[in-house]
């Protein structure tokens, strides 16, 4: 796969993926979980993610350790009449750490931090150190829905420039307007159709995809467990199931790919219920199995086992 796509799928992959009470009278009344937003709202949600990625590369091992941070305020432009809310999204700030150790050639550290105003070097960082400060517009319906992304491409454009000709070309499709609409979307559209209880359970399927070859099914079950002082908790339980097929571009042509991974995914939401905005939460996702890869000139087949443990979470602010 060659150790710098490694990295920059690794990159795409932590930018995608986040108790008993006493029950009373107030509490056995049902919900209704709906983004009640108003024109002028500001929120900062930063998220943390941490992942350990293990591979073995043609028999070489590699292990790969991420924290990455990233600040983004949302502010809401403008509301229609039938509650969708038009955001402006500014990625505010970005910590990054990295170690990479294992096979020859492989090792290296990377630290950023743009609240320091440290000048990145390596391309892949550069590529996420120019998004800071940009912004982007979204539509979001009360329902949760992320109707619209508006304005990447502005933004990608721009920055891939940062990366220089051969990193522009190892992160294309890694992140696009496509990858950040289901980011959010794991964030936003996890509401029920209809009210709910504390015990009650809904389901949501839905897809994310990476470099335009590693596509996940993704499958969680949430329940609410309890509501406290304006507050309900929402607990995950998910599985997640890679799509096979696709195809892994190189400089010398594409070699086809078979993704075999499964996962499992467990988490909690804290979500106010006079607003819908999302107050803090925790998601742990464990993926585990290989990516075959065949030339197809050659029939050649090179497998390469992996796992990942990637644990997000935020706390989110009103400004």
């Amino acid at each position: 796969m060659g150790f710098q796509r490694c990295k920059y799928l690794c990159f795409s992959l932590l930018f995608l993926f986040a108790g008993i009470t006493s029950v009373n009278a107030h509490q056995q009344d049902a919900v209704s979980f709906k983004f009640k937003l108003k024109k002028g709202d500001r929120y900062y949600l930063p998220t943390v993610t941490e992942q350990t990625m293990s591979m073995d590369i043609m028999g070489m091992a590699m292990d790969m350790n991420t924290s990455i941070t990233f600040g983004s305020e949302y502010y809401v432009e403008d509301l229609s009449s039938d509650q969708i809310a038009t955001m402006s999204v500014t990625f505010k700030d970005l910590a990054f750490k990295m170690s990479m150790t294992g096979a020859p050639g492989a090792e290296q550290s990377l630290e950023y931090d743009s609240q320091k105003q440290t000048t990145p070097t390596d391309p892949a960082v550069k590529v996420f150190a120019a998004m800071v400060g940009k912004s982007y517009n979204m539509k979001l319906a009360s329902n949760g829905h992320v109707e619209e992304v508006q304005g990447l491409k502005e933004i990608f454009s721009g920055v891939m420039s940062a990366a220089g000709a051969g990193g522009a070309m190892s992160f294309e499709g890694l992140l696009d307007e496509n990858s950040i609409r289901q980011s959010a979307a794991g964030i936003f559209e996890i509401f029920p159709e209809n009210p709910v209880r504390i015990g009650d359970t809904w389901t949501k399927n839905t897809a994310i995809s990476a470099g335009g070859f590693l596509t996940f099914d993704l499958t969680d079950t949430y329940t609410l467990k309890a509501r406290s002082d304006g507050m309900s908790t929402v607990e995950i339980n998910g599985t997640i199931k890679a799509k096979p097929g696709g195809a892994l571009p190189f400089a010398s042509g594409e070699m086809d790919v078979n993704v075999n991974m499964n996962g499992i995914k467990k988490g909690t939401h804290v979500i106010s219920e006079e607003t819908g905005w999302m107050k803090e939460g925790t998601i742990s996702q464990t993926i585990t199995g290989n990516i075959e890869m065949v030339n197809p000139a050659t029939n050649e087949i090179v497998s390469m086992p992996m796992s990942m443990i990637i644990k997000t979470s935020y706390t989110s602010e009103k400004k």
